[in-house]
């Protein structure tokens, strides 16, 4: 299975002067295509899926109505993560509220059900947001783990890698930036 996203004509999502309709979608093994929009939300960005069909990702809401142009790098949105089941139904997944979140990216799930992302304790822009990842070392910006469970773990980017994989084990793979540039790392249990 492939998961992506596409703009609401059907083109790869790029900036189009207003805060254009943009979806995810699911490419299924037998070339299917089935459309992953979070209800309301003006994007969606599907970022994962584990081997049950469980869909994470991300998904955007501007703060102001009628919404700022998506070219307005300054636009400030809210983001929050989710998970679509096989079955098509959306749960939202943030952080718990005692973290402060204010803005959450999922990047991944793994087949025990646990989800890795990043979470941000400020507003975020779109430009943020479009650069994919908040930079590592960005004030208020933090990793996290989501066990299936509901057991939550997190650290400040500036302390720890960018979360990008996770496998069932529990293992995260992600990066970290320093002085030298971009350097891989994988965390182990």
């Amino acid at each position: 299975q492939i998961v992506g996203y596409y703009d609401a004509d059907g083109s790869v999502p790029g900036c189009a002067g207003t805060f254009a309709l943009t979806r995810g979608f699911l490419r299924d093994t037998d070339g299917t295509f089935t459309t992953i929009e979070f209800p309301g939300a003006v994007l969606t960005s599907v970022r994962g899926i584990d081997n049950s069909g469980n869909v994470v990702g991300f998904y955007v809401n501007p703060t102001t109505n009628p919404p700022s142009p998506a070219c307005d790098t300054s636009a400030q949105v809210t983001a929050h993560g989710f998970l679509r089941d096989p079955k098509g139904n959306y749960t939202t997944l943030d952080p718990p509220a005692s973290a402060g979140a204010s803005e959450t990216l999922v990047n991944r799930i793994n087949d025990a059900g646990a989800v890795i992302g990043l979470y941000s304790t400020s507003t975020l822009t779109f430009a943020e947001l479009a650069g994919d990842t908040p930079l590592p070392g960005s004030t208020g910006v933090y990793g996290f783990v989501l066990g299936s469970n509901g057991a939550f773990t997190s650290y400040p980017l500036n302390e720890g890698p960018v979360p990008l994989g996770i496998n069932p084990r529990g293992d995260i793979a992600g990066y970290f930036t320093d002085g030298s540039g971009d350097h891989g790392v994988i965390g182990t249990r």
